[in-house]
């Protein structure tokens, strides 16, 4: 073979290395590529799945039992006349009434000079006396229980939110809630974009009566 088709044979084979050596570099480029899309695939899908269960609410079913009661309130500092809520500028004397079907079901227990005030339906000495079945949840919380009955979702309830005044009672507001706009569990309202107005906002809670007593325990004491 002559030196010459000898340095022809060698220019020819080269490039064929460089290809080579290329394709291989393609190839790792490629998976490296596929491997980052597939991971971004995945986050993106572990996010949509986060915000749909953040997402999920448990409305109100029709025809069941449910407990019902305000967890918490809070009000304005002064009344929405302006006014202080008691003489003496002292915080007003919260308490709140159920209504269902025009029937006054239940008054709760007035908590004294609160601009917040919290019903825990379960104290510590309440829940050991439960748990010892000596007496049933029925027996000592005497919360209300009402039922969503109507098909055509017209039903409410409504609370009044008041100031306990020696003389004559103050009402704060009057809330009426339809029973096709409220969920299981907690549910809260915020008014305080609203001026001229009593309340900052209310937590009302419906609580499943058909659950255990154990349940109701846990879910009463801890307000969950």
């Amino acid at each position: 073979m002559s030196e010459e088709n000898s340095s022809n044979e060698n220019k020819s084979e080269e490039p064929k290395r460089r290809s080579g050596k290329l394709s291989v570099i393609i190839l790792f480029a490629s998976i490296a590529g596929f491997a980052y899309a597939l991971s971004m695939v995945v986050q993106k899908g572990a996010e949509i799945q986060t915000r749909g269960t953040e997402e999920v609410s448990s409305s109100l079913k029709k025809d069941k039992e449910y407990m019902v009661y305000i967890r918490k309130v809070e009000v304005n500092p002064k009344a929405a006349t302006g006014e202080a809520w008691d003489v003496g500028g002292s915080a007003p004397d919260l308490f709140y009434k159920v209504w269902w079907k025009s029937n006054l079901l239940y008054e709760s227990d007035v908590k004294k000079d609160s601009l917040i005030a919290e019903w825990i339906p379960v104290g510590l000495d309440l829940k050991d006396s439960l748990l010892k079945g000596s007496v049933s949840v029925d027996q000592l919380v005497k919360l209300p229980i009402v039922r969503w009955s109507d098909a055509k979702g017209a039903e409410k309830v409504v609370f009044d939110i008041l100031d306990q005044d020696l003389a004559q009672n103050d009402k704060i507001e009057t809330l009426t809630f339809y029973f096709k706009d409220l969920e299981e569990g907690a549910n809260f309202f915020s008014f305080i974009d609203k001026k001229d107005h009593g309340l900052i906002s209310v937590r009302v809670d419906f609580l499943d009566n058909a659950l255990s007593q154990g349940r109701k325990i846990e879910l009463l004491r801890s307000g969950k």
